[in-house]
């Protein structure tokens, strides 16, 4: 788990449940469900210059985060 507080909510506690996870993720997906289906979206978000939702890391960074987040799903998918 890293220890940056920025990402913190992208890390579940030892004391969230499997149950409360998962309630959280089916909010998370009837939301996003609901905006798709309402809002006249334009699939060009992140690539626009002006955006500035997606962190400026180097390659190094991403490689290294992508692989904390694989091997966190696999130690999940082991439970």
């Amino acid at each position: 788990m890293t220890d940056d507080a920025e990402d913190m909510d992208m890390w579940a506690t030892p004391d969230e449940s499997r149950e409360y996870i998962v309630g959280q993720y089916r909010t998370a997906w009837v939301h996003a469900d609901d905006t798709i289906r309402t809002l006249p979206l334009d699939a060009t978000v992140g690539l626009r210059p002006d955006n500035t939702d997606v962190p400026a890391e180097d390659r190094t960074w991403w490689q290294s985060y992508r692989t904390r987040l694989q091997r966190a799903a696999r130690e999940a998918e082991q439970h």
